[in-house]
């Protein structure tokens, strides 16, 4: 291989992220070309809830395009995961796959944490796939235990209306932010 062909198939690529605040604007962004289409209705109803204080979205943005995810449940319908005061959860964490093992997860999840501490919360739980080893392998490292297991079962509405049907076999891990 010549200096020339070397130069042409090995070089990096650096980007900058800003760890931000969902924006309306995100909304059909986060379905990265039609990637995440079906979820649509979930994503905007979670930017609602995030205008009523009642989630927070966040999003990796690399030049004005979200390239992560990841939602927090701040006061939802299961107390004990998300009470609005002690008590959060965080969900649908997802990075691009080009962006991905680049510690994408890990800062969105820390800002996550740093927003939840500053709000007073104590506890944090994510759900992971129980045939997600290498989602589970990051919250584990970041200091999450596996405190239950749950049937991972709900439903949504897709982009063209129709009731989708999930089972999801899951843990469920939690940390103290304390």
């Amino acid at each position: 291989m010549t200096a020339y062909e070397d130069d042409i198939h090995h070089f990096s690529v650096h980007f900058t992220l800003t760890i931000r605040q969902a924006q309306r604007e995100d909304m059909r962004k986060l379905e990265w070309r039609g990637e995440f289409s079906h979820l649509r209705e979930l994503f905007e109803r979670s930017y609602r809830e995030q205008l009523f204080g009642r989630r927070h979205l966040l999003v990796a943005d690399s030049g004005g395009y979200p390239v992560g995810r990841l939602f927090i449940l701040l006061n939802g319908h299961n107390a004990k995961r998300a009470n609005g005061s002690t008590h959060a959860y965080l969900y649908s964490l997802q990075v691009m796959s080009l962006f991905q093992g680049k510690g994408v997860g890990t800062r969105l999840i820390d800002a996550a944490e740093a927003l939840l501490r500053q709000r007073g919360f104590a506890v944090v739980s994510i759900a992971v796939a129980k045939d997600n080893p290498r989602a589970q392998a990051l919250y584990e490292r970041l200091g999450y235990v596996v405190v239950d297991e749950n049937e991972g079962r709900w439903q949504y509405r897709d982009h063209r209306g129709k009731q989708q049907d999930v089972h999801e076999p899951c843990w469920i891990l939690e940390k103290s932010l304390r």
